[in-house]
């Protein structure tokens, strides 16, 4: 009896791997999408990009979101059409994915056959209807941040070459105990995007305390009025990050008396005990204000 059941017991497993082996259910084809090339012309500045996932389409729906490169299984075969969309972390959090609107999709027809892999490099652009407001790389001295909205020329955004992204020059303030506070802002802009249309900030930065990026409306005596701060954490290396501003330029276009707006940077050294402390630095490099 005991012999019975050690025979048994393996011929289970026997007919088990058997189902598996037989099992009906297809088999994919994969898709191993490498990261995204941006390519840039004219008046659209630098090719910097931070594309970290991918959308995909196919003819039969939206297979998902993922992070790049990524290798993704496709329960479909022969010649296909699929669509790639480039994902970002929409105001540099992880848990705002979304399709940057400004860049283009990319489109291949990948002939899929069932267990073989295919490597995607797609490669884009910026979308032909993408205007820029604002598109400053800081490699002249006479950079559009020079708005002292704390009336305080120590705290400036000035050019420097020692401490670059990419190109020659970067914008750089500093901040210590003596002038431990910035804010600025870029020249005022009078032309608001039409309504309704999405309005996006880029920006490369590298910072040793956080800080705020907003904007700001002022009517025709020049009062301002706040539509909302972005809170950016230091970053000891550069990053770039999407910030996406509809909401305040579309607030700041609703109301009536307000007839121009601008980029604002703030920032603060630490309150401990009852003063400043420590010092502080940031660094920025092509700031575009892009909408459609």
């Amino acid at each position: 009896m005991k012999k019975l059941v050690l025979i048994s017991i393996p011929l289970i497993f026997a007919l088990s791997a058997c189902n598996i082996i037989n099992s009906d259910e297809p088999i994919p084809a994969y898709l191993h999408i490498e990261p995204f090339q941006l390519n840039t012309s004219g008046m659209q500045g630098s090719d910097s990009e931070n594309i970290s996932a991918v959308w995909i389409t196919t003819r039969e729906g939206f297979l998902g979101a993922y992070p790049l490169p990524a290798t993704v299984p496709v329960l479909e075969e022969g010649a296909v059409s699929i669509i790639f969309d480039p994902g970002i972390k929409e105001n540099g959090i992880a848990a705002l994915p979304n399709i940057y609107p400004f860049y283009e999709r990319y489109q291949e027809v990948i002939e899929l056959v069932p267990g073989q892999i295919d490597t995607v490099r797609p490669v884009i652009s910026y979308d032909s209807r993408a205007v820029f407001i604002l598109n400053e790389n800081f490699e002249n001295s006479l950079h559009v941040f020079r708005a002292e909205l704390d009336g305080n020329e120590e705290t400036s955004i000035s050019t420097n070459e020692d401490f670059v992204f990419e190109g020659n020059r970067s914008g750089r303030a500093i901040l210590n105990e003596d002038n431990p506070q910035l804010e600025v802002g870029s020249d005022r802009f009078v032309d608001f995007p039409p309504g309704g249309s999405q309005v996006y900030l880029e920006l490369n930065y590298k910072n040793s305390i956080d800080f705020f990026v907003g904007v700001t409306g002022y009517d025709d005596s020049g009062i301002p009025t706040s539509a909302g701060e972005n809170f950016l954490r230091a970053r000891e290396d550069w990053n770039k990050v999407y910030i996406n501003l509809t909401e305040q330029i579309d607030f700041l276009d609703g109301t009536t008396d307000i007839t121009s707006f601008q980029v604002v940077f703030v920032a603060s050294l630490p309150f401990v005990d009852g003063g400043f402390q420590g010092d502080g630095e940031l660094l920025f490099d092509n700031i575009k204000l892009v909408s459609f």
